[in-house]
């Protein structure tokens, strides 16, 4: 265990945000985890730069990261003043599609109760599930009770909500920080019901469902009355910690003064959203032949993104003289998080003026749909009814419509032909050129007076797969009809090896037939 380090095991309605706060004040540099991503990071990035880290993650999601490796502390809460805070908060709306919130808005508090009975979760023994380093998937709730058990006695500082003020006060002499002036117990739960309202029933649930971390907290009480925690080995090493320091420099023409980040439409910063950073400036004289540039950085100085003036296409700016500014707007399709962004005026290599950590700003989580991690996926999902991997049945390929966009191209010098067409997947199953039962689109070229000449057209990949309801554009390769004549052209839809999507049942999926006149120059024209 390493002494200089420590890692706070924040649980859910334990009064945690307070916490992170006087850490914050006493003991930094100091990274409060906000995001679950965050707590995935490997715990070497963030020693790097922090004394100390902490969010709400598990025992086992914290050991796996290596983020155990120093003095741990946690708090700890009656269950029933905890659980009944959890429930009040997860029914806030502004929380969104979060499991725990849709589950708590759609359920009263006694049948939360029922179904989560005999489970470990949010609302059931949380802190013995927060504490044992065992999966939801382990059965035994006495196999949870009995590792977490084990796991608080390697907590080097263990409180409770009940005496945060005081607990904090000692937390702080222990890290050697300036004892605060005071201790706020931040996010308290508002609308909350207060446990001498509920009725006999509902305590005895209440009861009954936190058995295990009432277990678990009366062993925190012995534990805090026979302890005398060592403090933390402070050493003279200077971490970068977040956000970065302040500072400026360059030749002093031009001067940058401000830098804002704001969502267009007024809201918060969110994933999908688009931001506008603003940037002003102020000159002495007239600057010439200058490019604007940026960066951003996460928490952990990882380069996250940035771009300037003359990659978006811009000549060298011209700057009057006196205060002018200027705005990038981009999506935001980084993940929840805290930026930091330096800007810089330069003109190639020379610097005008760079401004370091000039602003940071923070992208709140998308709450519908609810979404994690570092980059913002938009991702959707559709259920197909059958894979691509097998052959479709007949009825279900007779709900694939295939028709032609626009005229066919001719290729005057090959008398190749390109028919643009479109795929509408109306069924439930996947339509795709990959696999084992790959569909293509192909041709029959028949001569005037309904003699079969080209049976199997070279074939066409689907440039994508079309997922149920969707459509897929693309178009046709057809090489010429092997003699001069007069012909029809026929576009078909085939599944190789199993049929071809034409016949009774089928005319959704024949686009009318081409009328074609290949020539005894070579030249191929539609008639």
């Amino acid at each position: 265990m390493r002494a200089n380090r420590f890692f706070f095991l924040h649980i859910p309605k334990t009064g945690g945000i307070s916490v992170h706060r006087l850490l914050e004040q006493v003991a930094g540099p100091y990274l409060h985890l906000k995001h679950p991503h965050e707590a995935r990071w490997p715990a070497s990035l963030i020693w790097n730069r922090f004394r100390g880290c902490g969010g709400h993650t598990s025992w086992a999601q914290a050991c796996q990261n290596g983020l155990l490796d120093g003095l741990i502390i946690t708090f700890l809460r009656d269950p029933i003043e905890r659980l009944l805070s959890q429930y009040a908060f997860s029914r806030l709306p502004e929380l969104g599609g979060r499991p725990d919130a849709i589950l708590a808005r759609k359920a009263a508090l006694q049948d939360l109760l029922r179904q989560s009975s005999g489970r470990l979760g949010s609302f059931c023994n949380a802190q013995t599930l927060a504490l044992s380093g065992l999966g939801r998937d382990e059965p035994d709730p006495e196999e949870h009770l009995e590792s977490a058990l084990a796991n608080l006695e390697y907590c080097h500082f263990i409180g409770t909500t009940e005496t945060l003020g005081e607990d904090s006060l000692e937390l702080a002499r222990l890290l050697g920080g300036e004892l605060p002036s005071e201790i706020p117990h931040e996010n308290r739960t508002a609308g909350r019901v207060d446990r001498h309202e509920l009725d006999e029933e509902t305590v005895a649930l209440l009861e009954e469902s936190q058995s295990l971390d009432r277990v678990l907290c009366a062993r925190a009480h012995e534990l805090k009355a026979t302890r005398t925690p060592a403090p933390l080995i402070r050493e003279d090493v200077m971490l970068p910690g977040w956000p970065p320091a302040l500072s400026a420099s360059g030749s002093g023409e031009a001067q940058i003064t401000r830098v804002d980040v704001r969502a267009t439409s007024g809201q918060d910063l969110c994933p999908g959203r688009e931001a506008e950073m603003s940037v002003h400036w102020t000159c002495a004289a007239p600057v010439a032949d200058v490019t604007l540039g940026l960066m951003i950085e996460d928490v952990l100085g990882n380069y996250t993104a940035g771009t300037n003036t003359l990659l978006l296409g811009r000549q060298s700016l011209q700057l009057p003289a006196g205060t002018s500014c200027g705005a990038f707007r981009f999506p935001i399709t980084m993940g929840a998080g805290r930026y930091a962004v330096t800007v810089a005026l330069h003109r190639d290599s020379e610097q005008i003026s760079s401004v370091r950590s000039a602003t940071v700003f923070e992208v709140t989580p998308p709450l519908s749909p609810y979404r994690e991690g570092m980059v913002d996926i938009v991702a959707r999902f559709t259920l197909a009814s059958h894979s691509a991997a097998a052959p479709l049945p007949e009825d279900v390929a007779r709900q694939v419509l295939f028709s032609r966009e626009s005229p066919p191209l001719v290729d005057l010098s090959s008398g190749e032909i390109h028919v643009p067409v479109r795929v509408v997947n109306g069924s439930h199953a996947i339509i795709s050129s990959d696999d084992q039962a790959p569909i293509f689109a192909s041709y029959h070229w028949i001569q005037t007076g309904g003699d079969t000449q080209v049976r199997d057209g070279i074939r066409t990949r689907l440039p994508q797969a079309a997922w149920p309801h969707e459509a897929v554009s693309f178009s046709v390769h057809v090489l010429p009809p092997p003699h001069p004549g007069r012909w029809l052209l026929q576009i078909r839809l085939v599944q190789e090896a199993v049929r071809w999507h034409e016949g009774p049942g089928f005319e959704a999926a024949m686009p009318t037939d081409l009328r074609i006149e290949c020539r005894e120059d070579g030249t191929t024209v539609l008639l």
